[in-house]
């Protein structure tokens, strides 16, 4: 393993995600695990306008900070501690009609990249896409992000 995978896996073993380190770092450059596809904003802004779903994993905090992509789930995938949230894969599968895309988004893409992980490792119902660059890219993209409408 190279120098940047171990100070990755030290990284996410640290935040509590080293079952998901471990897959990312296996997965070969441009794909990701278990099914799940690794995109890019441009990308992320197509499917949402045909019609995917964009499911925003971050904590109500970090909506309130930055705002959220307009029409997004909000569904928190990891507390403040790099934990799971209970419950997650479940209210996802809850609120989303099966066979609809979906587009997982976070701050940067790491958090995205585990929970969607997570997802597809119990849900064969749907196609998951975690977005590179989170929320911080979709900003600099020019696209817009509109205050959080729960928080």
């Amino acid at each position: 393993m190279s120098i940047i995978g171990r100070l990755f896996r030290s990284i996410m073993v640290a935040a509590g995600l080293a079952g998901s380190a471990a897959a990312i770092i296996a997965a070969p450059s441009g794909a990701a695990p278990s099914g799940v596809q690794n995109i890019d904003v441009t990308e992320a802004q197509a499917l949402a306008q045909s019609g995917a779903v964009v499911v925003d994993v971050r904590r109500p905090d970090e909506w309130r900070a930055t705002g959220v992509v307009p029409g997004s789930l909000l569904i928190t995938a990891f507390d403040a501690n790099g934990q799971p949230v209970a419950g997650f894969v479940e209210a996802v599968r809850s609120q989303v009609k099966p066979d609809a895309p979906l587009v997982l988004i976070c701050r940067s893409g790491n958090r995205s990249a585990a929970a969607a992980q997570m997802l597809s490792a119990q849900d064969d119902d749907h196609s998951i896409y975690s977005m590179a660059g989170g929320v911080s890219a979709w900003a600099r993209s020019g696209a817009s992000l509109k205050p959080c409408p729960s928080c």
